[in-house]
Formats: C-alpha cells, sequence, structure tokens
C-alpha cells in the first residue's frame, strides 16, 4: 500500500521515514512550502521566556539565533518535535508540553503558579504567519504580556 505525504519540507522526509520503517511504499507530494519571515531580535526587551508552538518557527530564524541573548532564557515548547528543534538550536532550558496550544498555555501559567517564572516580564511567542489558536490572547486573558513575532509563513505550491 501507498501512503501520500503532502506536508512541507523537512517534516515531509521524517514523516516518510517513519511510515517505510512500518512497511509502507510513500510517496511525497508537499503542498506547501516552508518561507522564513523576517525576524529582528528587539535587544532592548526584557522577555521573560520565549514560547513556540511550532519546529518551524524556530527553523525560520535559526540563522539569528546562534548568539542571541533568546538561547539563555526558558523555552516552553508546544510538544517533543519543538522541544527537540528548540535543543538543537542552542536553547538550554526547554520545557515541554503535551502537544497542543491549551497544554501549552497551561504549562506557562503553572509555571508562574510555581513561582518558575515572572509574570511581570512578556513572554515572546514566535509563530507562524497563521495561527490556529489565539495563544498569545488567551495568555493575555490570564494577566500576560505577549509579543507575538511571526517568524515563518506556509505557501501554496499548487
Amino acid at each position: 500500500m501507498a501512503i501520500l505525504v503532502t506536508r512541507p519540507h523537512p517534516d515531509d522526509e521524517t514523516t516518510a521515514a517513519g511510515l517505510r520503517a512500518r512497511g509502507f511504499e510513500v510517496l511525497r507530494a508537499p503542498m506547501l512550502r516552508f518561507e522564513p519571515a523576517a525576524f529582528r531580535e528587539d535587544v532592548e526587551a526584557d522577555y521573560g521566556a520565549v514560547i513556540a508552538t511550532s519546529a518551524n518557527a524556530l527553523r525560520g530564524i535559526e540563522p539569528q539565533l546562534k548568539a542571541s541573548r533568546l538561547l539563555k532564557l526558558p523555552l516552553f515548547a508546544v510538544g517533543e518535535p519543538t522541544a527537540s528543534a528548540a535543543s538543537a538550536i542552542g536553547f538550554r532550558h526547554v520545557i515541554v508540553a503535551k502537544g497542543d496550544a491549551a497544554s501549552l498555555r497551561d504549562l506557562v501559567v503553572a509555571s508562574v503558579k510555581a513561582k518558575a517564572l515572572k509574570k511581570t516580564r512578556p513572554l515572546l511567542y514566535l509563530a507562524g504567519a497563521d495561527l490556529a489558536r489565539d495563544l498569545a490572547g488567551e495568555l493575555g486573558e490570564r494577566g500576560f504580556t505577549v509579543v507575538t513575532q511571526t517568524t515563518y509563513r506556509m505557501i501554496s505550491i499548487v
């Protein structure tokens, strides 16, 4: 049996490898193309942590992060793939949620209650151009200041 994988590169390769390992024939036909967005680090901002809901958000700015002070901040990752990307780039303190935005939101809130994060410092949310959920708004309703910076977009290639 053949399975069509339409995920964008490089995620298509990861998915295809997993399917091949299970004995499937794989046809890769990405429907979207990853495109990094311009990123300017606000060197005057005093962020308390970084939030990422996608490994692509980190891939989009990886070259700019090589010597960034952001790498010293805690990074809240939506799940394991995003956490792995953050660690590979050089984030030293990665906190992993259960794979969805709601658990990520709850993890950030719990970190304040546990006194591991100060609510008074803004959070930097590295995000894609198209958001499935208003995570910044949800955290804002709980008293957080969230600065959202778009680091990538997906462009249709069909």
